[in-house]
């Protein structure tokens, strides 16, 4: 009953709160220049640590976050400022793909996905570590590849989507569909189910 309570709390603070449109779009090159050094500096800082096994995506993102509040430190991180955005943002998408490295060439998963991947492989009969180049090459480069046309893909995907979702009727969509949500969560929470 006090779950409901707080949930039914929660929902009437959403119901007051105004939809307003917000428009989705990439960074100009304004803006893209300004975020340059820090999208270098926390990838850097990302693919470091993702590299070592069992550092994690957190440390990253922290490291990454205190360096830019460091080399920045006329901006009011905390607030929203882009620069603490797109630092702990960089660093976590770098840690993903750097989280392979130890995989691959040492058969130690370097975070939580990449044991996943280890568990993939090995169900197909491949065993990670320095005999994956050795006995099935082919298999080796072939993940590799993959990695680097994903992240290709994943960029050309993210760019139609940004701008499908920017587009008016969309959001208006989103924007009801937020209201239905919140209207059953306070159904659910009336009736206790």
């Amino acid at each position: 009953m006090i779950e409901g309570i707080k949930g039914k709390e929660i929902d009437l603070q959403k119901v007051k709160e105004e939809y307003q449109k917000v428009k989705v779009s990439l960074p100009n090159k304004k803006m893209a220049k300004r975020l340059l050094p820090v999208w270098i500096q926390s990838s850097v800082i990302g693919n470091i640590i993702g590299i070592i096994p069992g550092a994690g995506m957190i440390m990253a993102i922290f490291m990454a976050y205190d360096q830019a509040s460091r080399r920045y430190p006329n901006l009011e991180f905390g607030t929203g400022v882009p620069e603490g955005v797109a630092a702990p943002e960089s660093a976590n998408n770098a840690v993903v793909a750097s989280s392979m490295v130890p995989l691959l060439s040492l058969g130690v998963p370097g975070n939580s996905t990449s044991s996943l991947f280890l568990g993939a492989l090995t169900i197909q009969g491949l065993r990670t570590g320095p005999t994956l180049f050795r006995d099935t090459p082919e298999m080796a480069y072939m993940i590799i590849l993959s990695f680097i046309v994903a992240k290709h893909s994943n960029a050309t995907i993210m760019r139609i989507f940004i701008v499908i979702f920017s587009n008016s009727s969309i959001a208006l969509k989103a924007r009801n569909t937020k209201r239905m949500c919140f209207s059953a969560m306070c159904d659910r929470c009336l009736c206790g189910k």
